[in-house]
């Protein structure tokens, strides 16, 4: 499994890591996923967090390539640049047409992945390392409980929910959201982080 680590295949590296976690070897596996999580296309991205994510604690040694992630609100153009690129080399040709463009995804679809990806490593770091997450996270996860979509602001409750106690300078900005806010899941969204965060302190 750990030659499997240096496949040339990302999912074949993937799938190394997730084996070691399940036999209790997670922490073997940081380095490369923190490498896929920086240098790979944003579903992998998504993956590599997943598997940081169970590995909990002894996944420290990827922090810096989740704050990355969380702090990367641009990084869904250079993943459709990437496959646009990709996708010229495959067809030959210097312009796509639309039908081969659509193939590779919309930017409002790449965006959407970039969102999920951003909250999924704000989870990770909340399991990793709470202290961490708290003081480098929260006050990036706060500004965005007042973005004007509503799956953002839901997304962002639940990351800091995630944290727990370390996410103290959430909670006015949370009861902000409980008094204006129009959409029921994030309502709910926001008194369960509070529950979460009040729980630790």
């Amino acid at each position: 499994l750990e030659e499997m680590l240096k496949d040339k295949e990302t999912s074949a590296r993937l799938s190394a890591a997730e084996a070691l976690v399940k036999l209790g070897e997670g922490k073997r596996a940081v380095d490369t996923l923190a490498k896929i999580l920086k240098h790979n296309g944003i579903d992998r991205r998504r993956e590599a967090v997943e598997i940081l994510k169970t590995i909990g604690p002894d996944a420290r040694g990827a922090i810096a390539a989740l704050l990355y992630a969380v702090k990367d609100a641009e990084g869904w153009r250079s993943s459709i640049a990437a496959a646009r690129e990709a996708a010229m080399k495959r067809s030959g040709k210097k312009v796509l047409s639309d039908s081969e463009e659509e193939l590779i995804g919309s930017d409002r679809g790449y965006q959407n992945n970039n969102w999920r990806l951003r909250f999924d490593a704000a989870r990770a770091l909340g399991k990793i390392d709470p202290k961490i997450a708290g003081d480098s996270v929260v006050p990036v996860l706060i500004k965005l409980l007042s973005h004007d979509t509503a799956p953002v602001r839901h997304k962002s409750a639940e990351a800091l929910g995630a944290i727990g106690n370390p996410a103290l300078a959430a909670i006015p900005a949370l009861k902000a959201i409980l008094a204006n806010e129009r959409h029921e899941a994030v309502c709910l969204a926001a008194l369960k982080t509070l529950k979460l965060i009040r729980r630790g302190s």
